[in-house]
């Protein structure tokens, strides 16, 4: 970070998560060796005492924000810091007319979703200022994907914006939650605790929770701690005492140590009508707390990916908070998730993006520019195997602090919310298939030329030879074509790759074989395409007996042995194959089930092949999910019989997964099924691919077992997703001209 001082404006420093959040950030950039002035309308508040020392505080002595513009327009002018960063609608509109008046540049924090408030003058007035005052900023920061979202409604382009995650998992974190904490509830053998935490305000919406609690009460011994302060404390300390729930439920007020609180309470809860980022969330997965959570406005869905790591529930809806919260409290406490899930909201990841923030802004630079800004351009946004892996690096590259936007030449299939919610853009060709689009292209030029990615990186054909296409007129700077398939078409698709591939700057395969066919067949010159594997994040498929014994009984599997098939219904999977050998499995092992997930052209074939072979009680056809590490868990045995594969993503996860492996000996799937590990078969023999599939079943359980260690161990060792995110960002901040060898 250059010179000068650097300014961090707030109202005040009462005890919210915005505040928290300043206060640390201050802390953090004062660290990093910077000058750090807090410059508060008024210095009030619990969090006074948390401003360190090498920090100076800067008291408007205003009382008011509307009252502290001339007052913080003086201290511009006066200490002239490179950069003002701003947070909370109120402050940051001033701070947009008061770097407006001193040349002083101005970075907005906006951490909530926006919506409507409650009636009054400010209620009707404050969003008319915003969108007033937020495009004049020089960048604004939002603290989730949501946020961002929101934004837009503000007139803020999106490339005006960055997502940074709040730096709520601290250096300090470990030992806060081991601080001391003499509290009677938490003695061993006292019921469960249930936690909320927040300011007593309609927002949060404590009294969903207090009803909620009310009804857990009245089945089982539990209790309910609510920390925080607000003016809503006497209508909640009112309905306590109406649902008979007093001796049971506390308002403590604000509490410091409410980090001793998560580490002994069993669940959290946050039952908020809109959000940004909920750090109280956040700080209560990483203490190992079961998290129940509204689906609200905000971060809340993107913090638990998906439900991936707590219950999400409807925004007021007493009955499901009910069930969600007995759910949680039927378990033991969960322990903090795994795979790095929370890494993205740790200080130093924060505080190192709003470094490069803040000296871009104090640079003077136009929004976007020197932006680290990944752009993904694929065919399609659907559950398959390559989408799923861009979808995954996508995530990962967000985490990372990297803008991102994901471009689907066809209407997005899957994903979109979800992505959206991560804080990633997502933008449609709105191309039809099977037919070439002039216009297409020249939405993805327009696009190039007005967002300027420092990297374009498509995958799957189209994708690559349209981005190729685009690449001059849209001004790329660098762009990196990756293949998902040992074979992507015929000699004229090859041809077109060779002929275009001057205008790329690097072309890479997923799987070794396919990497030296595509030489092979002049594809690609030599030493110009690099082999870079798919990867899997071994936490998202760890086997999980729980989730296991759920899913098997959800699909009424009972102790069928279960063969699992994900894909979709295309000719290159030959399904046909895959059901003529099942059809001979079951003559020799009767009992089996076969479970197929996915959709696409061939599934009304696949479906009447499976009358005609009277396989109707022993085949599931599951359809599109979302849930496929549940289902991998829930079986016993994964098989492939693909005609032609790239390196297939679906074997990476039941590697992770820890399933044994029947697959066709096509593509990359040699570099994944090594001897010991698992079986290979030709394609297009279903009479081998049943004599495998029958021997794996018969196998002991303790071969099985080895096979399923090796093949973690292999995952883990040469596809684990870190590492290949890690190799990519080489690749991208390289940012070399030419071909790379």
């Amino acid at each position: 970070m250059k010179g000068g001082r650097t300014a961090l404006f707030l109202p005040g420093l009462h005890g919210g998560g915005a505040e928290r959040v300043m206060v640390q950030l201050a802390a953090s950039l004062a660290a990093r060796g910077q000058a750090v002035d807090l410059v508060v309308a008024s210095a009030v508040g619990p969090y006074l005492k948390d401003v360190p020392p090498q920090v100076r505080l800067v008291d408007l002595r205003a009382g008011r924000v509307v009252l502290s513009l001339p007052r913080l327009v003086a201290y511009l002018r006066r200490t002239r810091p490179r950069v003002l960063l701003s947070t909370l609608e109120h402050a940051n509109v001033a701070a947009v007319l008061a770097g407006r008046m001193t040349g002083v540049p101005v970075v907005l924090r906006e951490a909530n979703v926006l919506h409507r408030s409650a009636a009054g003058l400010r209620a009707r007035l404050l969003p008319a200022l915003m969108r007033a005052a937020y495009p004049r900023a020089q960048h604004v920061v939002a603290v989730s994907g949501s946020v961002a979202q929101s934004l837009r409604t503000l007139g803020v382009p999106p490339g005006q914006v960055s997502v940074i995650d709040n730096p709520v998992i601290t250096a300090q974190f470990p030992a806060l939650l081991a601080a001391p904490l003499d509290d009677p509830w938490f003695q061993p053998g006292s019921p469960p605790v249930v936690l909320g935490a927040g300011r007593l305000e309609l927002q949060k919406d404590f009294a969903t929770l207090i009803r909620a609690f009310a009804q857990v009460r009245a089945a089982r011994p539990a209790r309910l701690i609510i920390l925080g302060e607000g003016q809503d404390r006497g209508p909640l300390e009112a309905l306590i005492h109406e649902l008979g729930v007093q001796d049971d439920v506390r308002l403590p007020g604000f509490r410091a140590d409410i980090l001793a609180f998560m580490a002994r309470a069993h669940t959290f809860a946050l039952t908020s009508q809109f959000e940004g980022l909920p750090g109280t969330l956040i700080q209560a997965l990483a203490a190992g707390c079961a998290a129940v959570a509204t689906d609200a406005p905000g971060g809340s869905r993107e913090v638990l990916q998906g439900g991936s790591h707590g219950h999400l529930v409807p925004v007021g809806d007493v009955s499901a908070l009910a069930s969600a919260l007995h759910a949680t409290l039927d378990r033991p406490r969960p322990g903090p998730p795994g795979g790095g899930a929370l890494d993205r909201y740790r200080e130093e990841v924060s505080a190192e993006q709003y470094v490069r923030v803040l000296d871009r802004a104090a640079a003077g630079n136009p929004p976007g520019c020197a932006e680290r800004h990944l752009a993904l351009l694929v065919t399609s946004l659907s559950y398959g195997g390559a989408q799923t892996q861009v979808v995954e690096l996508a995530r990962r590259f967000r985490a990372r602090g990297w803008r991102v936007t994901l471009l689907s030449m066809l209407p997005p299939e899957a994903f979109e919310e979800d992505l959206r919610r991560s804080g990633i853009e997502v933008v449609s060709l709105n191309m039809r298939r099977g037919v070439p689009s002039v216009r297409a292209w020249w939405q993805l030029v327009r696009w190039l030329r007005r967002e300027r990615p420092s990297t374009l990186h498509s995958h799957m054909v189209h994708a690559n030879l349209l981005a190729r296409l685009a690449r001059r007129p849209g001004r790329v700077g660098q762009l990196i074509c990756t293949a998902h398939n040992i074979i992507e078409g015929g000699r004229t698709r090859e041809l077109a790759y060779r002929l275009t591939d001057p205008w790329c700057d690097l072309t890479t395969n997923v799987s070794r074989a396919a990497t030296q066919r595509y030489v092979q067949v002049g594809a690609v010159p030599a030493g110009q395409i690099l082999y870079v594997p798919n990867g899997v994040d071994p936490a998202t498929f760890r086997p999980d007996p729980r989730r296991r014994h759920e899913t098997r009984a959800a699909l009424k599997l009972g102790g069928a042995f279960t063969w699992l098939a994900v894909g979709r219904f295309e000719d290159a999977k030959d399904y046909p194959n895959l059901l003529r050998a099942f059809a001979q499995v079951q003559a020799g092992a009767p009992g089996a089930q076969l479970l197929l997930v996915g959709d696409g052209p061939t599934r009304p074939a696949a479906q009447a092949q499976v009358r005609d072979l009277g396989l109707n009680a022993h085949v599931q056809f599951l359809g599109l999910r979302g849930d496929v590490p549940a289902l991998m868990n829930a079986a016993d045995g994964y098989v492939l019989s693909s005609r032609w594969e790239g390196l297939p993503m679906v074997l990476l996860e039941a590697l992770a997964s820890g399933l044994p492996i029947v697959t066709t000996d096509v593509g990359g799937t040699r570099e994944l099924v090594r001897p010991g590990g698992g079986l290979l078969v030709p394609p297009m023999d279903s009479g081998a691919l049943a004599r495998a599939m029958l021997h794996l079943m018969t196998l002991p359980a303790e071969q099985r077992a080895r096979w399923s260690e090796q093949g973690l161990h292999l995952m883990q060792e040469e596809y684990a997703i870190d590492e290949v995110v890690r190799t990519w960002e080489g690749l991208y901040e390289s940012r070399a001209g030419g071909h790379h060898a």
